[in-house]
């Protein structure tokens, strides 16, 4: 089976290419080493940790399994990202629907996901004033909600649009 690499929010290295994008704080040696298994040439025990590796068949799998059974029932999916953060997965996760629709922790993760094609993101934190205003700029077309759960926070809102 194939295997990916964390790629996404956590940062990207000099000369990664798509799939492999990983920490900054993980070493030049650490990267050839993760690619090295993406390749098959290394053990899984000889990979210095942390280290986000999985079986992307799996992955692949268990994604067509939960798009079928949401479809069957009329539903469509709206997974929450945070623990993968990847771009790959996510894609995976909504690949059957016509709108890209996740659910995000944080205001960086919904710019993120906008910004690589992902046009409904629920962010499930209420955002700050300064963050509701990176939300309005988003560069790409979609939109990002929020659940609202005091009269304080409409006003935040409101006040944000003036």
């Amino acid at each position: 089976s194939k295997m990916v690499t964390k790629r996404g929010l956590d940062g990207d290295r000099e000369g990664a290419d798509k799939r492999s994008r990983i920490a900054d704080d993980v070493d030049e040696d650490h990267f050839a080493r993760l690619k090295q298994a993406n390749a098959g040439n290394v053990r899984l025990d000889h990979i210095e940790t942390p280290a986000f590796i999985v079986d992307m068949g799996v992955v692949e799998a268990n994604c067509l399994q939960m798009q079928s059974r949401a479809s069957a029932m009329g539903l469509s999916l709206r997974p929450h990202v945070k623990t993968h953060k990847t771009i790959e997965i996510a894609k995976l996760q909504v690949s059957e629907q016509t709108v890209k629709m996740i659910e995000v922790s944080t205001v960086k993760e919904a710019l993120f996901y906008n910004s690589n094609g992902f046009n409904d993101i629920l962010l499930a934190t209420l955002p700050s004033r300064e963050k509701l205003q990176k939300i309005q700029a988003l560069d790409q077309p979609g939109h990002v909600s929020f659940l609202v759960d005091s009269g304080q926070i409409v006003d935040l809102v409101e006040a944000c649009h003036e």
